[in-house]
């Protein structure tokens, strides 16, 4: 992280929550900076850092020149955040305090950080149905993609493909998902070759290619899926 990065996080702690016993740096403010990166800051301390009843805030702040995104929290309000985040199978907070730079540490939640780290590291546990649903979703878009004959619209299916195919690829391989570029980049963490053959289909709507390459992925996990398919038993 770079130290202007650092000097500014700290900065703005002391101005907005000098009470904070762990701040981390997350995003690419705690790495490699573009022209237009916002520093994504996570604060965690005790409620006293926040009004009346309130345990926890999100919120966008101009300070010094910088975008701050901010997300503050007690340290039980996070604990649940990560556990949320996990079931969704896109644990953004959790991976934001083990992935990013620490510019604060009292060492007041040794043990909180400890539990977040055991829960990325085991990675994602999707269940055979959640697994099959998206298999399905993906069979039915390959489909859908196959019938365009709208440039537009084959657009528009070639890109829901890829992040359906994507998520689905890096769950059934233990690994979490992502929105955006950051799809993309686990993506390329998982398996950089099919990825970027992907990536490649996908920028020209190669439609031939897309879906050679998708049978292919989806081969050793049972193939296409319509047929017999259960969406689930009625209560």
């Amino acid at each position: 992280m770079d130290d202007s990065v650092r000097s500014m996080a700290t900065l703005y702690a002391q101005e907005f929550y000098p009470l904070a016993e762990l701040i981390v740096v997350g995003g690419s403010s705690a790495g490699v900076r573009r022209p237009r990166s916002d520093i994504d800051l996570l604060v965690i301390g005790p409620a006293e850092m926040f009004r009346e009843d309130a345990r926890e805030a999100a919120h966008t702040d101009r300070f010094h020149g910088e975008l701050f995104e901010v997300f503050a929290c007690t340290p039980d309000v996070f604990h649940a955040h990560a556990l949320a985040g996990v079931g969704r199978f896109r644990p953004v907070s959790a991976q934001m305090l083990v992935d990013g730079a620490t510019v604060l540490d009292t060492g007041q939640h040794n043990e909180l950080v400890s539990v977040v780290r055991s829960l990325i590291a085991a990675g994602p546990k999707p269940s055979p149905a959640e697994l099959a649903q998206r298999r399905y979703s993906v069979t039915t878009t390959l489909d859908d993609l196959l019938d365009a004959v709208d440039s537009m619209e084959r657009t528009v299916l070639a890109a829901t493909l890829f992040q359906r195919l994507g998520e689905f690829l890096l769950l059934a391989n233990g690994r979490w998902i992502g929105s955006g570029r950051w799809l993309l980049r686990r993506l390329l963490q998982w398996d950089e070759s099919f990825t970027q053959q992907l990536g490649t289909a996908f920028a020209t709507t190669d439609v031939v290619t897309l879906e050679r390459l998708t049978l292919e992925a989806l081969e050793p996990y049972g193939g296409r899926l319509m047929e017999g398919h259960r969406h689930g038993e009625p209560r």
